[in-house]
């Protein structure tokens, strides 16, 4: 059969028709006689009108022929176009299979993965997104894409107990809380019968009084004992850095149980014990301020902090450790 067939050249053909002495149009014409197939009419658009034109061989891709060969027959361009087809669903057909047992792998993963959770009471999972679940075991975690209804019912039964579990603790703590706020406003009412101004009293009573007031004079109370006993007084950013020269002090302040004590200091301890309340706590405390922007020595200072419990409340107040 008589035939007129386009097609279209890379710039790899384009040059390949140079060398061979050609001058291509745009598009490259050729005629002549052909046998006609299915196979080839797959590859070619057959208009009304006009010459038939060469399309892309390349499967699901469409559009026109963009060859690196130059055909000057149109024999060898349907010869061209068949064996390009061929080789892209070979490649396909090998990309296919590795798909397919790539997928077979991922499902025996996942079927392991599942059978593992379902095993283990203690493993977790979470709904990373609609379609995957990542299931936690010890140390190690495997997100999974084919789930089953027995893996979502599992986890649903098991983010159930977690659910109960949460709330269970959450409603105790709550009563907890509940009660120790309870156990304070009993006290609190208490002492300001027994030790408040009849201002504090009323005040309470609308609702007005200041907490800081109250605890204040309650914590004045309760150290009562140490009445003329010298306070702490904090390290300042002074005392740790006092040079002239220094840009801009940056100074970081520590606070920790001393590991040791001396004579002075235990005394000091011992004679804040002596007064203290039964079953108050008596630490000394050691406080360091160092500035990092200058070469000045860390700088020391020693407390005795003694901590008393009075009713739900606990208080502390720090003094000189000389």
């Amino acid at each position: 059969m008589q035939v007129t067939i386009s097609y279209h050249l890379t710039e790899a053909g384009r040059k390949a028709a140079l060398l061979a002495g050609a001058t291509p149009t745009v598009p490259v014409l050729v005629t002549g006689e052909v046998t006609l197939t299915s196979e080839r009419l797959a590859l070619l658009h057959v208009p009304e009108a006009g010459p038939m034109e060469a399309l892309n061989p390349r499967p699901g891709y469409g559009g026109r022929a963009d060859l690196d060969t130059y055909h000057v027959d149109p024999e060898s361009l349907l010869t061209d176009l068949v064996a390009q087809r061929a080789r892209y669903l070979a490649k396909q057909a090998e990309v296919d299979t590795a798909d397919a047992a790539q997928k077979a792998r991922e499902r025996e993963r996942d079927a392991a993965a599942i059978a593992a959770y379902l095993a283990d009471p203690k493993a977790t999972a979470d709904t990373c997104s609609p379609l995957r679940v990542q299931l936690r075991r010890e140390s190690a975690a495997t997100v999974v894409v084919d789930t089953t209804p027995e893996l979502l019912a599992e986890m649903a039964r098991r983010q159930a107990v977690v659910d109960a579990w949460e709330a269970e603790a959450k409603a105790k703590q709550q009563a907890i809380e509940a009660e120790r706020a309870q156990a304070k406003r009993e006290y609190l009412e208490v002492w300001l019968r027994e030790h408040g101004t009849p201002s504090q009293q009323e005040r309470y009573a609308a609702g007005k009084l200041p907490e800081d007031e109250l605890m204040d004079g309650i914590k004045d109370r309760v150290f009562a004992w140490a009445e003329g006993e010298s306070e702490y007084q904090k390290l300042t950013r002074e005392d740790a850095c006092d040079c002239d020269d220094c840009p801009e002090p940056r100074v970081k302040f520590a606070s920790t149980e001393a590991e040791t004590s001396t004579a002075a200091q235990w005394e000091r301890m011992k004679a804040l014990r002596s007064k203290a309340p039964e079953g108050a706590e008596v630490e000394l405390r050691e406080h360091t301020g160092v500035c990092d922007a200058c070469d000045c020595q860390m700088t020391y200072r020693h407390g005795v902090r003694v901590k008393v419990a009075v009713g739900p409340f606990t208080f502390h107040r720090e003094f000189s450790a000389t």
